[in-house]
């Protein structure tokens, strides 16, 4: 003897709809291929010999949310000690480098720096 099994008929499913929070939200993603088209300035981090070094002072983005993700992986001094040679480039890293009277109070303070820099901080506290 075979027995049937009645299948229960779901309403058909609704598209969900915007949370009222979101109804400014543009349609249109965020398109990471247009050009930015901005200028930046520069922030100066140390000086030298009478030369000042500086960096953008709109690093790119992905510092940010690269430091952010390594914080979570490895800490905040590990995030630090990665993020800021890449935020520095390789001719400030050389620069810091060969300076055999650099001090670990120097660098921690230029570290310290460009952090703030990367997380767009220190246009804040020197009062821009």
């Amino acid at each position: 003897m075979t027995t049937t099994k009645k299948t229960q008929r779901r309403p058909a499913r609704q598209p969900a709809q915007r949370p009222k929070e979101l109804e400014q939200l543009p349609s249109e993603p965020v398109d990471l291929d247009a050009p930015s088209g901005a200028e930046y300035d520069e922030i100066p981090v140390f000086t030298l010999k009478g030369k000042t070094y500086s960096i953008t002072d709109r690093p790119r983005a992905n510092l940010a949310l690269k430091s952010l993700w390594l914080m979570k992986q490895h800490g905040e001094e590990q995030a630090q000690a990665m993020i800021v040679p890449e935020a520095l480039g390789p001719e400030l890293m050389a620069v810091l480098m060969d300076h055999e009277n650099l001090t670990p109070e120097q660098l921690a303070e230029i570290s310290q720096r460009v952090m703030r820099i990367v997380f767009n901080q220190a246009q804040d506290d020197e009062g821009n």
